[in-house]
């Protein structure tokens, strides 16, 4: 038998929690803390890979590289289902990268910007277009969206006629508007946006950076608790903020089991 202990878990999630654990075929114990939270014991028959929760008020991890990608993917399968190649690759590559970016030296960043890019590419972990609804005309629906003649279009900084089709969301993160894509020097070449280097760039830089709102390091910081919800802020608003810290808290667990040491 092995055991999987989750602590710091609010009476909110504590169902929740219960659930994923019983779905994994264990039993369950548990335990109420002085503080009103509670800790749970997850018993398994056998040995189990990287279970999909994780508490976000775990410490800081200083990122080891590289990181053992197979154990990494192994435990996505087990933890989202199977995946295509396409999001392996994506992946792979986003992972790659991180390895060697000298400005995320915390796998709770690394979570939280993976659940941001699984959310914003439909889980695909490509860079990709935003899409105008079926059946209609992409060109005007986004220059309805944000042409100039529009608050959101003139909050963006589209100024001319054909912008809000020219700057529509494109990337990891959705980048939109002539004043960010001008911000990361492709007004010229708005598709560049959907380079994955370039997209990852944008997405990581603007995230730390405060560039799409405030900083992902106000919520995340090197000695402290990490507020996976309220890191959405770093990108959009509270849009889905539950949604994708849950997310992040299970990135956080496959990060630490494929971590090296």
């Amino acid at each position: 038998m092995s055991q999987f202990t989750l602590k710091d878990i609010p009476a909110s999630e504590l169902d929740e929690v219960i659930r994923d654990f019983e779905s994994e075929g264990a039993t369950t114990q548990t335990i109420r803390q002085d503080d009103g939270r509670f800790t749970v014991v997850a018993t398994f028959p056998e040995p189990r890979p990287a279970m999909a929760r994780a508490t976000a008020a775990a410490p800081a991890a200083e990122v080891r590289r590289p990181m053992d990608h197979e154990a990494f993917l192994s435990g996505y399968r087990q933890v989202f289902g199977n995946a295509t190649q396409p999001q392996v690759d994506g992946l792979d590559f986003l992972l790659s990268r991180m390895e060697r970016d000298p400005e995320l030296e915390d796998l709770r960043e690394w979570a939280y910007i993976l659940a941001t890019v699984k959310w914003e590419t439909a889980h695909t972990f490509q860079p990709i277009d935003e899409r105008a609804p079926r059946g209609m005309d992409p060109d005007l629906f986004f220059e309805g969206r944000y042409g100039p003649q529009t608050r959101v279009g003139q909050r963006l900084g589209n100024a001319r006629p054909g912008d809000g089709a020219r700057y529509h969301g494109r990337g990891y993160v959705q980048l939109t508007g002539r004043h960010n894509y001008t911000a990361f020097g492709i007004a010229d070449r708005p598709e560049a946006a959907l380079e994955p280097e370039r997209a990852y760039e944008i997405l990581v830089r603007g995230m730390l950076r405060g560039r799409f709102g405030r900083r992902l390091n106000d919520f995340i910081p090197p000695r402290g608790v990490a507020d996976y919800e309220g890191a959405r802020r770093s990108v959009n608003g509270t849009d889905h903020a539950g949604d994708i810290a849950k997310i992040a808290l299970r990135f956080e667990t496959l990060l630490r089991a494929a971590a090296p040491g």
